[in-house]
Parts: C-alpha cells; structure tokens; sequence
C-alpha cells in the first residue's frame, strides 16, 4: 500500500510565501486512512479538518467540544519554549489575537472519529500512555510517519496550509477562510494564500471576455 500511495500522492504545484508544500485534497483521506487508530490520527484530523495550528490543536479539552450541536471552540494553547537547554510547555487560555478565538461547526464526516475518542472531560490529544503530547513530540512524531510510509516531508504547521489549499480550491471565499484560520485580518490570507485564487482570475477573464463578445 505504501507504494501505491507513493506513486499517488500529489502536492500542490504552488509554494506559499515560506516555500512549504502541502498536501493536496487527494491526499488527505488517504493520510487519514494510514493514520487510522494511531495516536496521530486525532491531532492530524483536527489540524487538517479545521486548520487549527499546532499549539490549537494541542490546546483542545473536550469541554471545548458541543457533538450534540456539533461545535468546536477554540479557547486555549499549548506552546512550548526553551531557555538555557530546558524545555518547558505552557498551556494559556489567552491567545495572541482576537480572531483566534473562534466557534467552528463540525463536519458530520469526522464526528465518528471524535466520538471514538470521546472522553468528558480533558486533553483530546494523548499518547499511547494517556499523557498530552507535548508540541515538539507531535511533531517528531508526525515527521517520523512521513518518512516511514515514504510521504514527503511537510511540517505539521503544513497541514493548516492544506486546509487552506482544498477550500480555497473548492471555491470557498477568501474572507470565510480568513474566519475557519482565525486570521486577525482578511490581508493575511490573502498575502498567503491569494496565488492558489487563480479560479477568480479566470472568472474574471470569461466575464470579460462575454462583454467583448456582445460588442
């Protein structure tokens, strides 16, 4: 199977403004098949479904979670800093921005998955010992995958990128994917992501192109 995924796997042929690729929507349920029952499998659905950041999704309690109504509300952050070789994380319940904090709705197709892992109360993502991964671990952890079912290397951070990628690509306004991201304004998506937009160029393009016609 991995060399089937090997010869199928696609990546975006753009690179944002940081020159990082990320995974194109043909991929993604193929990743999450591989992913299916590990300990990656929630934090990378989480990241990838909702564009959340890496410090948003290791910030999730299930407090934040509504499935009965199927809300998501972003409220805390996990983060992790180093000073003189020591390694500490910090969990905050204020973020950086405003637009941070949001509710988003939650896809029907990926209830099934948070109920499995539902609990009632604490942290959604844990490692196999039931402890929060810490940020570095998620992301060793994550580079690790990649390698061993032979995907390219992405950041785990690239996985909010490909959310990005597939709505944008869907048609989903600029503004509502400013809103799914948190970005604190509609500038910032579009400095990252405007050139993956190029299907409004070509609206842009037949609209004109009919008014020459009627002339």
């Amino acid at each position: 199977m991995n060399e089937h995924l090997a010869e199928t796997q696609r990546f975006i042929p753009f690179f944002s403004a940081f020159s990082c690729p990320f995974f194109w929507e043909g991929l993604t349920s193929q990743l999450l098949n591989l992913l299916h029952g590990q300990t990656l499998e929630l934090p990378v659905a989480l990241a990838l479904v909702f564009g959340l950041r890496r410090s948003e999704v290791l910030g999730l309690r299930w407090e934040a979670l509504d499935l009965e109504h199927k809300l998501l509300s972003v409220r805390c952050a996990v983060t992790q800093t180093s000073l003189h070789g020591k390694s500490k994380v910090h969990s905050r319940e204020v973020l950086k921005r405003k637009a941070s904090y949001r509710t988003l709705p939650i896809p029907e197709n990926i209830l099934p998955l948070l109920r499995r892992y539902q609990q009632e109360r604490g942290w959604l993502c844990l490692d196999e010992r039931g402890v929060p991964f810490r940020p570095d671990q998620l992301s060793r952890r994550f580079q690790s995958f990649l390698q061993k079912n032979n995907l390219r290397k992405i950041r785990f951070h690239d996985l909010r990128h490909s959310c990005a990628g597939i709505l944008i690509s869907s048609g989903v306004p600029l503004l509502e994917v400013q809103q799914w991201l948190g970005h604190s304004t509609y500038q910032t998506t579009a400095d990252l992501y405007v050139h993956l937009d190029f299907s409004t160029k070509l609206k842009s393009s037949e609209t004109i192109n009919t008014i020459l016609e009627k002339e």
